[in-house]
This record gives C-alpha cells, sequence and structure tokens, in this order.
C-alpha cells in the first residue's frame, strides 16, 4: 500500500481526496497548514501532494523542505493555472502540477503516473554530456576530456544545472534560487559569482574568454553545446577573405592585360611611322601616337609579328610566372588592407554597440543621463533610441500596472471560486461511489454547506466588480452616523446576542454626506471582523464625532487584536490571516475601505496597548 502525505487547508476537498483514495488502497495522512505538514513529514512517505496557498506558508516552501532531506516525489496543487506558474513549480523539480478544480480519477491517474515514472527513472542512464564534459549523476563524478576534475558539491550542483538545461538562458535569480533550495542555505549574489568563476577555471580551456557557460548580460547564463554559430561565421570570414583573394588576383591579371595591349599598339604605331622611313619622321611618330585609329598601327605590328612580338604575348614580361607572382602579391596586399579595414570597423561597430547596450540597459534601471561617448554615425540612432526607450518604457510600466491589477484580481477571483468548485466536484464524485445512506447524507451536508459559501462569494464578487468599474451612483443625502451604525448592527444581533457581546455606541448627533446603503455595508463589514474575533461576553465600543475638518468613526473591541505581522494587509484583498475564520473569504474589509474612500474617506487599522483592535474611519 502507498503511502501519501497531503497537505491542504480546505477541509472539504482533504476530506474527499482522502475518502477516494483510500478506496483506492493508498494511506493518506493529512496537515492542513506548512506547520502540520513539517510535522508529519518522515521518510515513508511514497508521494506528497501539496497545495501551493497555505494559511501560514506557501507550497514551495514545503517542497524545499522535503528536497533538502530526500528526493520524494512531490505533486503541486492549486487554483493557479498562470503558465509560468506551472513552469516555475516543474523547473523547481515538481512531478506533477494539479489545477483546481479536477476530477478525482484525473488526480489518481496523475498519481500513479508519477510513481511509475519514479521507479523507471530509477533505471535509466544518468550520464549528461557537453562539448569535452562528461557527468555521471550515480557516481557524482566530472570528466573533462576523460580526466576526472575534482569540483566542491556546490559546483558540482551548479553544473548539474546547467548541463539539465543546455543551450537555454537561466537567469541569476533562478540558479540562486534552486542552489538556495536544493542546499538549504542561503547562497547570495556574489557567492554565485565566485562559484562560477571556479568552475569555469576548471571545465574552460580559457576562462578569461569561456565557451561552455557564458555570461548573458544583465540576464545571467547559458551553456553553450552548439557549435553552428561559432562555425558559421568563421566559415564566413574565410568564404570572403578567399573571394577578395580570387576577385584581387583576377582584377590584377586584367589591368595588367589591359595596359599591355594600350602600350603594344601605341609601340605598334611608332613602328609603322619608322617603316616608312619619312624625312619628319619625329613629327609624325608624335602626332600619331596622340590618334586613336592611327594608320600607322597595322603596319607596325607586322613588323613586330616578325621579330615574335604578338598582341596578348606579354610584351614586357616574357616570363608568365613572373605576371602571376606579381598579380598574386598585389592579391594578398589588398586582401590584407580588406581584412584589417574589415577587423577595425567590426571591433568599431561591436564597442557602439555595447556602449549602445549599456545605454539601453541604463535607461531600463531608470537612468535617462544623455551621457554617451559614441561614433558620430551611431548619435543620431542613441537619440533617436533615447526617444523610443523613454516612450516605451512609459506605456510599459502603465502597461504593466494596468496587467498586474487586473491579473491579481482575476487571480484571486479564480483562487476564490475554483475551491468551493472543487469541494462540490469531489463530494458529487464520492456521493456517485458512495453505497450508504449516511455517507450520503454527510456529501449532502457539505456540499450544502460549499453552495452557500460560493453564493456569498459569488454576490461580494459581483459588489466588488461593480465598485472597481465605478458603475455605482452613490447617493449625497445627509446621513446621521448613528443611523448608519444601527443599520449595520442589524444584520449581526443574532451573533452579537449569541455571543453575548456587550455593544456600545457613543457619540452626538453627527451627519456626513454620502449613500446610507452603501454606508451601511462598509461598516457592516467592519463591526462584523470584530464581532467574529470576540470570544463570549466581549466588548465592541463605537465611538463617533466630528470637528471643522472631520468625522472621526472609531470601532473598538477587547480581543486578541490582529498578529503584526497581518497589519499591513489586512484591507488586502481575499487576504486571510493566521487567525481568521476558516470560512471567510477575505473579501469584506477591502469592500469597506473601497466604499469609505468613495466617500472621501479613510480607514487605518491598529492594535491598542491595552488589547483588542482599533478601526479608524475618518470622512472629510
Amino acid at each position: 500500500m502507498k503511502k501519501i502525505l497531503l497537505i491542504e487547508d480546505d477541509e472539504n476537498i482533504s476530506f474527499g481526496i482522502k475518502t477516494y483514495l483510500e478506496k483506492k488502497d493508498f494511506k493518506v495522512e493529512i496537515g492542513d497548514n506548512l506547520a502540520k505538514g513539517k510535522e508529519k513529514f518522515n521518510l515513508s512517505y511514497d508521494l506528497i501532494i501539496v497545495d501551493m496557498n497555505l494559511p501560514d506558508g506557501t507550497g514551495y516552501e514545503f517542497f524545499s523542505f522535503v528536497k533538502s532531506k530526500d528526493d520524494i516525489p512531490i505533486i503541486f496543487l492549486t487554483v493557479i493555472d498562470e503558465e509560468e506558474e506551472i513552469v516555475k513549480g516543474l523547473n523547481l523539480g515538481a512531478d506533477d502540477y494539479i489545477t483546481k478544480p479536477f476530477k478525482l480519477s484525473i488526480l489518481e491517474s496523475r498519481i500513479n503516473t508519477v510513481l511509475r515514472r519514479v521507479k523507471r527513472d530509477s533505471t535509466l542512464d544518468d550520464t549528461l554530456f557537453c562539448k569535452d564534459l562528461k557527468l555521471i549523476k550515480s557516481q557524482t563524478k566530472i570528466f573533462k576530456a576523460n580526466e576526472e576534475i575534482n569540483i566542491t558539491g556546490r559546483e558540482y550542483k551548479l553544473l548539474e544545472m546547467f548541463m539539465e538545461n543546455q543551450n537555454q538562458t537561466l537567469t541569476r535569480r533562478f540558479i540562486l534560487e534552486r542552489l538556495w533550495d536544493i542546499e538549504g542555505d542561503f547562497v547570495n549574489d556574489n557567492t554565485l559569482t565566485v562559484t562560477i568563476k571556479r568552475l569555469r577555471e576548471k571545465i574552460e580551456d580559457n576562462p578569461n574568454k569561456p565557451i561552455i557557460i557564458k555570461t548573458i548580460r544583465g540576464i545571467g547564463y547559458r551553456m553553450e553545446n552548439d557549435m553552428s554559430s561559432l562555425s558559421k561565421s568563421l566559415f564566413y570570414k574565410i568564404g570572403l577573405l578567399i573571394f577578395i583573394l580570387l576577385l584581387s588576383f583576377t582584377f590584377s591579371i586584367l589591368i595588367y592585360n589591359f595596359f599591355e595591349n594600350i602600350l603594344f599598339e601605341k609601340l605598334a604605331t611608332v613602328m609603322g611611322v619608322v617603316s616608312e622611313n619619312s624625312k619628319d619622321l619625329e613629327i609624325r611618330a608624335m602626332n600619331q601616337l596622340k590618334s586613336e585609329h592611327s594608320k600607322y598601327m597595322s603596319t607596325g605590328k607586322k613588323t613586330l609579328s616578325r621579330y615574335g612580338y604578338n598582341e596578348g604575348g606579354f610584351i614586357f614580361l616574357k616570363n608568365k610566372k613572373k605576371v602571376i607572382y606579381i598579380s598574386f602579391l598585389f592579391s594578398i596586399l589588398i586582401t590584407f588592407i580588406f581584412y584589417s579595414n574589415m577587423s577595425i570597423s567590426s571591433k568599431n561597430k561591436k564597442k557602439n554597440i555595447e556602449k549602445l547596450k549599456d545605454y539601453l540597459e541604463r535607461i531600463n534601471k531608470g537612468d535617462y543621463s544623455l551621457s554617451l561617448n559614441i561614433d558620430e554615425d551611431f548619435a543620431i540612432l542613441s537619440d533617436e533610441l533615447y526617444k523610443t526607450v523613454v516612450t516605451l518604457r512609459e506605456l510599459k510600466e502603465r502597461a504593466i500596472e494596468d496587467k498586474i491589477n487586473l491579473k491579481d484580481n482575476m487571480a484571486d477571483i479564480s483562487h476564490q471560486l475554483k475551491t468551493p468548485i472543487t469541494s462540490i466536484n469531489i463530494m458529487s464524485e464520492l456521493m456517485e461511489s458512495s453505497n450508504t445512506k449516511d455517507e450520503n447524507q454527510e456529501y449532502i451536508n457539505r456540499l450544502n454547506k460549499q453552495i452557500k459559501r460560493l453564493e456569498t462569494l459569488t454576490n461580494s464578487l459581483l459588489t466588488m466588480s461593480k465598485l472597481d468599474a465605478n458603475t455605482i451612483e452613490f447617493k449625497e443625502d445627509i446621513i446621521d452616523i448613528k443611523n448608519i451604525i444601527d443599520l449595520a448592527i442589524e444584520p449581526i444581533m443574532f451573533l452579537v446576542e449569541k455571543k453575548n457581546i456587550k455593544l456600545n455606541i457613543v457619540g452626538e448627533h453627527t451627519t456626513i454626506r454620502g449613500d446610507i446603503y452603501w454606508l451601511g455595508e462598509a461598516f457592516l463589514n467592519i463591526i462584523k471582523n470584530s464581532v467574529e474575533h470576540l470570544e463570549y461576553s466581549g466588548e465592541i465600543n463605537i465611538y463617533f464625532d466630528s470637528n471643522p475638518i472631520f468625522t472621526e468613526v472609531k470601532i473598538e473591541d477587547n480581543g486578541s487584536g490582529f498578529l503584526k505581522e497581518d497589519l499591513p494587509y489586512i484591507f488586502k484583498r481575499f487576504y486571510k490571516g493566521k487567525n481568521a475564520n476558516k470560512d471567510s473569504v477575505g473579501i469584506g474589509l477591502s469592500m469597506a475601505r473601497t466604499i469609505i474612500e468613495k466617500h472621501n474617506g479613510e480607514i487605518i487599522v491598529e492594535n491598542r496597548r491595552e488589547g483588542g483592535a482599533r478601526f479608524k474611519v475618518k470622512f472629510y
């Protein structure tokens, strides 16, 4: 029988999973928070299922805790279905990632698949290769060119991480988190830099010019195992130089032949004049040299041919090898000049590109200074880039802010809806396979509870969406604060009486301008929070007063107050403190703050020195 540890804070979900899996011959133990999960954990479990969002921590924390003890397979269970979160979980080493809602039969299938894979993986070859490096996991050994190299444990984990993610850029943050998770100790940024440097000294042929672990500036590192780009670049340069060499050689031969033919024709003209034996030989020869098509040229060519000088027959250098040799030297000179110019141009271009890259990085970090020592050819480009980047950055910041707000709201809504839906699905599946009336009744009771929770949640979400969209038109009536408080406590009077809570309202006739219905809703949520956190026979005091600047309402109780770490997040939407009721949605106080702010007010919360909590609301 396989033993499973389930860490899930929702009672109905954990109950349903445990009931179903135990019918399938699994033994399941439950922890409803991070602390209990750590307390129950031991090496006897075959599999762990952990919810990502726990009351006192995250599934990532429990994952790190387990992996520091043993390599037990882990399945993440969560309502977060965004791709980046799934990838993050799987990259950390999770064996599977199941999003809510899900069917119990699917969960069982995933569990069996993970258990089979773990069994199969234990028999697989565990050798990794990268260029002349070889890593054998089972022996924790590293070989370079078939010679073993000695590295530390941290260097081994780092190299293993790179070899498992070859040709992928790993961010410094990702590496730091993985090293921290693997070793259980904090690894800072400087430690990572030193570890990379030492590892390069052991695996690189030239640590100053690494070709295996490359630095990706501003991002992280990448292990290169692809020589194609380097080969293409080298072959391109060699091919270009050979082409220039052949081209210049051919060009030099053609130039030689061109000038040789011109000189041959001029010489033939002179010889033609000489053969006429004219008295004015000198004058006629000079005049004929200026003519392009002299009548003496054909006569001169015949004379020259009798002595073995023919057109195209290399008049000046009878040895053709010398002509080729001189042309080849000339070609080498031209090629060298071209290569030198290309190298200088390439270096300058790289230098300017690096400056532009640093320039863009500084702008992205918020440094908008225009100090940039760059060549004139790139100056116009840098100015245009500056304008474009600044504009894009501003647009990006606004878009990111809107996206984050939308994403957070959608994620929170999804989270809140998926949890009761998952519980309902599980209960319905259990009812289908149930054979007894008592079991069915328990499932029905749990179903009814979740349906009521879903109904309350839906109404709250609809209200919040209207407030966010500013589609609610608030009235601007003059209202007495006492009337607002009376309206607020009316729906919860049964709870006040049930817990025997003493409720004191102190204040003179004070009015504000607003919508009594919505303000009553806001104060209802505040007072209800105090009632829920009070023990039997507690006390709530409500004070209100006004001055020429603002009207203030204070709501105090003598309960246990809020935990210090919860105070900054009390009004955050869907936030539930560690002492919150399990059935709490975590939206009431957030809604109250939104309503109060839309009435030109503000609300703060604090703990009283004498004990208990105090809400202070001011309307201006």
